[in-house]
């Protein structure tokens, strides 16, 4: 009898804390919380630079439809660079290829970020593994996507209740070769845009993702 009333105690105890961290959950992300961050810094050679016109080599291989392309494209132009449709006639070629959005975990977005441009794929969800793979343009762009998928499991439910904290991500890996007076550089990125919050769809996450990504591009001129 001492044990069944020991066991009852336990699972009360258990029932109260999980709603206290549901709740607490609810409280602390219950507003939507998007981030970009990048693998490498990317510095132009501003003594030598021989204009202002961009030629942007836009690929998704996420499997996703996107609008990040035209996002891309109004945020250069907003920074007072001209985007022209011949990567001759152009002072920076930018190849963008977008790589996987989708949900995901923080542990997963260190591990990519670490891995830099061209890496392997978003790996460490709780259920899978993402296994990535490149092919390369002559520029070096990775053309692979992400294999597999993102199960469920990465985003945490707390205590088994309807409360979930979920975070989506957008990768992506940039090259932008500099012509300059002197030389040609090239320069190379991951960054990635992601989304937190309580019970976060895929649909309230998209566009500011996207957003957040296109800003953080353009942002490197």
């Amino acid at each position: 009898m001492q044990k069944v009333f020991l066991q009852c105690c336990i699972l009360a105890c258990s029932l109260v804390f999980s709603g206290c961290s549901a709740m607490q959950v609810a409280l602390t992300k219950k507003d939507l919380n998007v981030q970009t961050k990048m693998s490498d810094t990317i510095f132009m050679d501003l003594e030598n630079q021989k204009g202002k016109k961009v030629y942007v080599d836009f690929r998704n291989t996420s499997g996703k439809t996107l609008n990040l392309q035209n996002m891309v494209v109004d945020s250069i132009i907003a920074r007072d660079y001209e985007v022209v449709s011949s990567p001759s006639s152009a002072n920076y070629i930018m190849q963008v290829n977008v790589l996987s959005c989708e949900m995901t975990d923080p542990a997963a977005i260190e591990k990519t970020l670490g891995m830099g441009y061209a890496g392997t794929a978003l790996t460490g969800a709780a259920t899978g593994v993402l296994i990535g793979t490149a092919t390369h343009s002559s520029y070096g762009m990775a053309t692979g996507g992400l294999v597999g998928g993102l199960a469920g499991g990465a985003a945490e439910m707390v205590a088994g209740s309807l409360v979930k904290d979920v975070t989506y991500a957008l990768i992506t890996d940039v090259q932008v070769i500099e012509k300059t007076s002197k030389a040609k550089h090239t320069h190379r990125t991951r960054l990635a845009s992601y989304a937190n919050k309580v019970n976060l769809k895929y649909e309230e996450a998209q566009m500011p993702l996207e957003q957040a990504m296109a800003n953080s591009i353009a942002g490197i001129f």
